[in-house]
């Protein structure tokens, strides 16, 4: 992902408007209802807080305030999204290429809810406790390791 984020596109935009298109498309974010919440805490809101300086430091979209207030805002959008999962490290790299990307604060939302509840993706799996789809996938890897190696 480093690779992809020191690339430099012109004036620090993102990605062009049709890789957004295509992004919108494919997770149907369109289709993404947030739910409404009357909760407006969760208690990893505090490390949230801390991880923002420390996601992608001395990226120049992340040296805007408010950038970084956005970024916060959807990663207590998505710990309320997923009270029981909330917050873990990781979900913010996600979120962050997706601003870096070009999102707004809304499509990044819908765009991070997406890939967690999708069909094909799945993506929660890989936060949830005791992270049943890295289990999976590593479970799958030694399966064919097993079968391919000499």
């Amino acid at each position: 992902m480093g690779c992809l984020l020191s690339q430099k596109k012109s004036e620090d935009k993102g990605n062009p408007q049709d890789f957004r298109i295509i992004w919108n498309k494919c997770l149907k974010i369109d289709t993404i209802a947030l739910n409404t919440h009357k909760k407006k805490y969760h208690p990893v809101f505090e490390q949230i807080t801390k991880d923002i300086d420390r996601t992608f430091p001395g990226h120049p979209f992340f040296a805007d305030h408010k950038n970084k207030n956005m970024f916060e805002k959807i990663l207590r959008g998505f710990s309320l999204e997923f009270p029981k999962v909330g917050y873990t490290q990781g979900i913010n790299f996600l979120a962050g290429y997706l601003l870096v990307s070009g999102f707004n604060e809304s499509e990044a939302l819908k765009a991070l809810v997406s890939m967690c509840i999708h069909p094909e993706l799945m993506a929660i799996g890989l936060y949830e406790d005791e992270f049943p789809l890295c289990r999976l996938y590593c479970s799958l890897f030694w399966s064919l390791a097993k079968k391919h190696s000499p």
